[in-house]
């Protein structure tokens, strides 16, 4: 059964969707400006085995709105720390998708030890090259794919430039501006696109945190310097096909985190759950049953 619960942490109030039972894992979605619905609860079967806490990060989703400078990936880490204590866990796995794997990352560079799993997918140790490395990638898609998907984007910024600038506007601009790459997304399936905007459609987008966030690089977010700091054992995930984080990001992470293992999902995007659910979930389940 799902339970949903709220837990004041700190100076906010979490928003937890709790599912499962047994070793503890905090699921942290991307963006920044979406929640836990993004993930479309892709990660349910390892229930079985492990007990499942979807969290809305801080100021996302069905959490307590913030004060607009505690948006930063430290303090999105430093709340899963804090909700581990609250909630009795000092030994526990903290699993996090793209946005929500800096977020993981940033947890084992700060609060890491022995006792804490790491699990990142589709992330990246910083946001250096990622622009850079994303427009490269349009490269891939024919000339009818590419040019649809820009004129998506570029009719919805005429769209958004043509009405008040506030807050309801900027969410449909976001949403349409992301529904107009999800392509770029999901290069490698269009049922696992169709499946996913099902529920991205149910997402609460705030396109106003993804404003701030992304303006201050998500509160300084850059840790290349640091993987030698995680204690941790790290199972890093990656696609073939992920033209949002570079694969390559997540094969020098590897090396650099001495406790870590790569997993490459052949045939997949940027969300490898969707495209290859089984083996993406496969992989989890046999890193867990061997670590924890």
């Amino acid at each position: 059964m799902r339970k949903s619960i709220f837990l004041k942490v700190r100076d906010t109030e979490l928003y937890v969707v709790k599912v499962g039972k047994g070793f503890p894992i905090f699921i942290l979605h991307g963006g920044p400006g979406l929640d836990h619905i993004d993930l479309g609860y892709k990660f349910d079967p390892l229930m079985d085995d492990f007990c499942l806490l979807y969290v809305d990060q801080r100021g996302h989703g069905l959490s307590k709105q913030v004060e607009e400078s505690t948006l930063t990936v430290k303090n999105m880490a430093e709340d899963i720390n804090e909700l581990a204590k609250q909630l009795g866990y000092t030994k526990y796995a903290v699993l996090g998708h793209s946005f929500g794997a800096f977020v993981a990352l940033q947890h084992a560079v700060d609060f890491g030890n022995d006792s804490v799993i790491t699990i990142l997918l589709n992330g990246a140790k910083s946001t250096n090259g990622l622009q850079q490395y994303q427009e490269e990638c349009m490269g891939y898609f024919g000339p009818d794919v590419r040019n649809e998907m820009l004129n998506n984007m570029n009719q919805a910024q005429q769209k958004f430039g043509a009405v008040e600038q506030n807050i309801e506007n900027l969410n449909i601009f976001i949403k349409e501006l992301t529904d107009a790459k999800l392509p770029q997304y999901f290069p490698v399936s269009n049922d696992s696109l169709i499946e996913f905007k099902k529920y991205h459609d149910q997402v609460k987008i705030n396109g106003y945190i993804l404003h701030i966030m992304s303006s201050n690089n998500y509160g300084d977010y850059e840790l290349s310097e640091r993987m030698h700091e995680v204690e941790n054992q790290v199972l890093i995930i990656t696609s073939d096909k992920d033209y949002i984080c570079d694969p390559k990001m997540s094969e020098i992470m590897s090396k650099e985190i001495h406790n870590s293992e790569l997993y490459v999902v052949k045939n997949a995007g940027h969300y490898p759950f969707y495209d290859q659910q089984e083996e993406t979930i496969s992989a989890i389940r046999e890193f867990l049953k061997r670590k924890i």
